[in-house]
């Protein structure tokens, strides 16, 4: 297990099929300054995903 500590601007890309990874607790203030995590994914065949997607793109619809 490695820790790592990420400041803001900071970008940690983990490979779900070689890693496990987590957060540790702690308790919002919900004051805006609270950490924040934005989701991305990549894949090696986008056009395994193309009934995802609006034709022409390369986005995902949301997941409802």
């Amino acid at each position: 297990m490695v820790g790592m500590v990420l400041v803001a601007g900071d970008l940690m890309v983990v490979d779900n099929r070689k890693a496990v990874h987590g957060r540790t607790s702690f308790v919002p203030r919900y004051d805006g300054n609270d950490r924040w995590l934005r989701r991305s994914f990549a894949v090696r065949d986008l056009s395994l995903s193309r009934g995802s997607r609006p034709a022409g793109s390369h986005v995902c619809r949301a997941l409802d």
